[in-house]
């Protein structure tokens, strides 16, 4: 592997975060309320090491475990923005 097919990799993946983010949140937004939306992502987040030594494994999974946590904050975000409903 030459370092411009790793440069090619890294930025492919830091272009895809964002995305990844949106689809997740459209899925939250699909549970029915922000409420259980909120709940669905923090059920996907996986479990963190109880040991972390900052292997290159380690920096995946951290990666998979941040991506849905930050749109659990961006879908918390747009439900607070939401105007009260006067029943």
């Amino acid at each position: 592997m030459r370092l411009t097919d790793f440069s090619d990799w890294v930025h492919s993946i830091q272009a895809e975060i964002p995305k990844w983010e949106d689809e997740l949140i459209e899925e939250a937004k699909t549970q029915g309320t922000y409420q259980k939306g909120l709940n669905w992502l923090k059920s996907i987040e996986p479990d963190f090491p109880s040991t972390y030594g900052a292997s290159p494994e380690e920096y995946v999974a951290q990666l998979t475990r941040i991506i849905p946590e930050e749109a659990y904050r961006k879908l918390l975000q747009e439900a607070k923005d939401q105007p009260i409903k006067e029943k």
